[in-house]
């Protein structure tokens, strides 16, 4: 099992990665800092974004899930289900990218 990091240094990490390649990234929501969970809403600029959640693999590795859907879904639909899980869990982080490219790949794998 890997060592787990603060949810708010992988956020860090992740908007410096998007930076650093001049992809935009904002935190829509913050969670809690030590150990919240991590959703990313990483927009296509065409009215469909792609859903993926912070996971861990029953091998303890850490991975992306897609909790919806495998393909582009609506935005407003993402939307509704981001404002849902905040108002489960509201530890939770979300992250947005704007990625009409389809340049952001995260550093785990999206099982």
């Amino acid at each position: 099992m890997e060592p787990k990091l603060k949810t708010q240094i992988i956020v860090q990490s992740i908007i410096r990665q998007c930076d650093v390649r001049m992809i935009p990234a904002i935190v829509l929501h913050k969670g809690d800092v030590d150990s919240g969970a991590l959703i990313m809403k990483i927009n296509l600029m065409n009215k469909t974004c792609f859903l993926i959640r912070k996971s861990t693999m029953p091998s303890g590795k850490s991975a992306w899930i897609k909790p919806l859907s495998d393909n582009p879904i609506p935005e407003d639909r993402v939307d509704e289900y981001i404002e849902r899980e905040i108002n489960r869990d509201c530890d939770l982080w979300v992250i947005e990218i704007e990625d009409a490219k389809s340049q952001y790949e995260p550093v785990e794998p999206i099982i």
